[in-house]
């Protein structure tokens, strides 16, 4: 039972970590965005006229990385919530012995 409780607690703590990792790299991925839209709305001529443009394009892949990034982190935050559950429903049944 002890065993159980530890590794429910050792689950939440993990679930909680990928959690927090997944909101900080979906505000990463806003800012990569925001900046994205930014620049093209003021500056894309001058990008294009300095054949910078390559830097815009690599920071559009780089916020398109960042949202798959925060997504697979999310995903596997819900995974071990997952878990989690089932632990939480094995000590359930334990207790109504």
């Amino acid at each position: 039972m002890d065993e159980l409780l530890a590794e429910l607690r050792r689950l939440r703590r993990l679930e909680r970590r990928r959690r927090r990792i997944a909101m900080t790299v979906y505000l990463a991925t806003g800012a990569a965005f925001g900046t994205c839209i930014y620049l093209a709305r003021t500056r894309l001529s001058a990008f294009v006229g300095a054949h910078t443009w390559p830097f815009f394009l690599v920071l559009i892949a780089a916020a398109a990385l960042l949202f798959v990034l925060a997504t697979r982190f999310e995903a596997d935050a819900r995974k071990v919530a997952e878990r989690a559950r089932e632990v939480e429903a094995k000590i359930d049944r334990l207790q109504q012995r």
